[in-house]
């Protein structure tokens, strides 16, 4: 029996299959990956699918409070940033997408399309109030430009004390969970005022 440690589980799976591939064991013999193994299998699926519910009711929630199925999708966009930020940061530091920054990117999928929210429902209520939609839409970003940076930084550094100041591997767990969060918040933020903008007056052109 071998075992490793749960930072190069994956890479370990990976190679056995690789080098099992087409191997045929003798009659009444077998090998298999552990219980271990069969623990990650589903807890990955279990991430996957609370990931999959997180973004659905979202997108479902904001269809009913924008009274529109088609304005929530350029709230959604922000999503796909947030991912992209969460995945450089790790490659970045080195940090595995372990259980934990599984749970943190579920978490930012609740937090990021706040900011997306705000301007889109900002655009709305000047666009209700007679502004044309390219200047409501450079309004609402100017209008939220601080109050999005403020949420974001004042979320990013309260979560940087789990990053740099955890001593024992107890606390080393939540690392992961903190990094992917601070790296989705970092560049949503970047592109939400520009994505959410182009997203949105793209879609109401198409709805138009």
């Amino acid at each position: 029996m071998a075992k490793a440690s749960k930072k190069d589980a994956k890479t370990l799976f990976a190679k056995v299959d690789q080098a099992m591939d087409g191997f045929e064991m003798p009659r009444g013999y077998r090998w298999d990956k552990g219980a271990r193994y069969v623990r990650l299998e589903e807890s990955n699926k279990s991430q996957k699918f609370a990931m999959i519910m997180s973004i659905s009711f979202v997108f479902l929630l904001m269809g009913v409070l924008f009274e529109s199925f088609v304005l929530p999708l350029a709230v959604i966009i922000a999503v796909p940033f947030a991912f992209l930020g969460v995945y450089w940061t790790l490659f970045l530091t080195g940090t595995p997408l372990d259980m934990m920054s599984m749970i943190g990117t579920v978490i930012l999928i609740g937090v990021v399309v706040n900011n997306a929210i705000v301007l889109v429902d900002l655009t709305n209520r000047q666009r209700r109030d007679g502004m044309d939609r390219t200047k409501a839409l450079l309004e609402a970003g100017r209008h939220r430009f601080r109050p999005i940076l403020m949420t974001t930084f004042t979320t990013v550094f309260g979560l940087l004390p789990l990053v740099l100041f955890a001593q024992s591997q107890d606390e080393n767990i939540w690392n992961s969970l903190a990094l992917a969060t601070i790296g989705g918040l970092i560049s949503s933020t970047l592109f939400v005022l520009v994505a959410i903008p182009v997203a949105y007056r793209y879609l109401v052109a198409r709805r138009a």
